[in-house]
């Protein structure tokens, strides 16, 4: 049984959340900045993206980082997109800054009662 089959319709991160989806979401981040990209896979592994080299209807071909190293690996990824449960977008360099959900509590304000007629 495939991973996606929880909700309707086919994988939530398939060929139209690549070619549509995500190039909003790095314009979104910042022109220009570099971007890492995570897949997190149904068979618990996790692949930092380098490059997407090809988008088909069934599966995404990429190559990931070498590990601990900056240089892409020469190996081609093929990976079905019912396979991708979680995608990380996040800055390519470590940074100070935090991205990602904020929540800040409501103000608590007082409704004041409007003083009733004929009362002084």
């Amino acid at each position: 049984m495939a991973p996606y089959v929880i909700g309707a319709g086919g994988p939530p991160f398939g060929r139209t959340f690549f070619n549509v989806s995500l190039p909003d979401l790095l314009e979104e981040g910042g022109k220009g900045k570099e971007h890492r990209l995570t897949l997190f896979l149904g068979d618990g592994s996790q692949l930092e993206v380098c490059e997407i080299a090809e988008l088909s209807d069934a599966y995404l071909v990429v190559r990931g980082y070498r590990e601990r190293e900056d240089a892409c690996d020469l190996s081609l990824s093929l990976i079905p997109y019912g396979l991708i449960y979680r995608i990380e977008i996040g800055p390519k360099e470590p940074t100070n800054a935090r991205m990602g959900f904020h929540w800040v509590k409501p103000r608590e304000t007082r409704v004041r009662k409007a003083p009733k007629k004929g009362a002084s």
